[in-house]
């Protein structure tokens, strides 16, 4: 039995395909990432198995429960929480936790065990009296966690959960998640941080409505064909530029200050004329050397090989 499982699943909007004939399958205890550029479906495919919208066509399966069918038994074992989550600002911390509870019929007891449970978990155990909108970023995407799991889903959904928050608070909601997977908990979520999807045991990535790998972040990296060269140098851009014009090195990906190239195998050559290129454009190099290929590598690959 799969925590989630999809069959054929389709949806589009007029005579946009957002999401094109998707199977899935996510194990339980899994923390499943889904990774692709903008607009590639990742949020409607998340909304379609939450239960938000209705697919045209396909079938969706949450541990074993017909999620289209029986709506109301799939949803209460679930948390979802979207990329904008909806706190009540006027509210206070533990009143949002009370009106969240309410939506899903905790009882009393329950919510208050849970209530305990999670503010001491989270950190929000001196804050239950403060305003939502008094609360900083960070502590406003735990209070969204918080109300998420107040009805203590199997399966929790998170649509880019830690964007826009600052790297500790980032940190600090990521301990959360990994107590959360050490208790069996099944996690999907979608980010655009490749250190986050690193830390998933299975990722997917996502473009044009449709996923077409499936696997390991480790057996992922494999995919890269040849040798990854990195140059780090301070005008990445213009260096990209110049490079693509050789037939030689026409695989040139940006990565912050530094591009990664894709040779044939690892051989010193490619550094001198690489440098020489470079110097003739003045364009001064810092370092150079061979790498291991990165997760940005392998989504970049897969994109140019989806426009080929």
């Amino acid at each position: 039995m799969f925590a989630v499982e999809t069959s054929g699943l389709k949806k589009s909007f007029d005579k946009t395909e957002a999401v094109r004939g998707v199977d899935l399958r996510i194990n339980k205890g899994d923390l499943f990432g889904l990774i692709g550029p903008d607009g590639a479906g990742k949020t409607t495919l998340m909304r379609l198995i939450t239960g938000v919208m209705t697919p045209d066509s396909g079938s969706i399966r949450i541990f074993d429960t017909d999620a289209l069918r029986h709506k109301a038994e799939a949803g209460m074992m679930l948390g979802y929480m979207p990329q904008r989550f909806s706190l009540y600002e006027e509210l206070t911390v533990e009143e949002n936790l009370e009106f969240f509870a309410s939506l899903r019929s905790v009882e009393k007891d329950s919510f208050n065990r849970q209530k305990n449970y999670l503010l001491k978990f989270t950190n929000l155990e001196p804050f239950t009296k403060r305003l939502a909108g008094k609360l900083s970023g960070g502590m406003k995407q735990k209070l969204g966690l918080a109300c998420t799991l107040i009805h203590q889903p199997q399966l929790l959904i998170l649509d880019e959960p830690t964007t826009g928050v600052d790297p500790v608070s980032r940190r600090e909601f990521w301990q959360i998640l990994d107590s959360f997977l050490h208790q069996g908990m099944t996690i999907l979520l979608s980010t655009p941080y490749m250190d986050e999807a690193d830390r998933c045991t299975t990722i997917a990535f996502m473009n044009n409505g449709v996923l077409p790998v499936v696997d390991t972040p480790q057996h992922m990296k494999t995919l890269i064909q040849g040798t990854m060269l990195e140059v780090v140098l301070k005008e990445p851009l213009r260096a990209k530029q110049v490079l693509s014009r050789s037939d030689i090195y026409r695989h040139v990906h940006i990565l912050g200050d530094r591009i990664h190239i894709y040779v044939d195998k690892p051989d010193s050559g490619y550094i001198a004329d690489i440098k020489q290129i470079l110097n003739n454009e003045a364009i001064a190099v810092d370092q150079t050397g061979f790498t291991a290929p990165m997760l940005e590598d392998v989504f970049v690959s897969i994109i140019e090989k989806e426009r080929a």
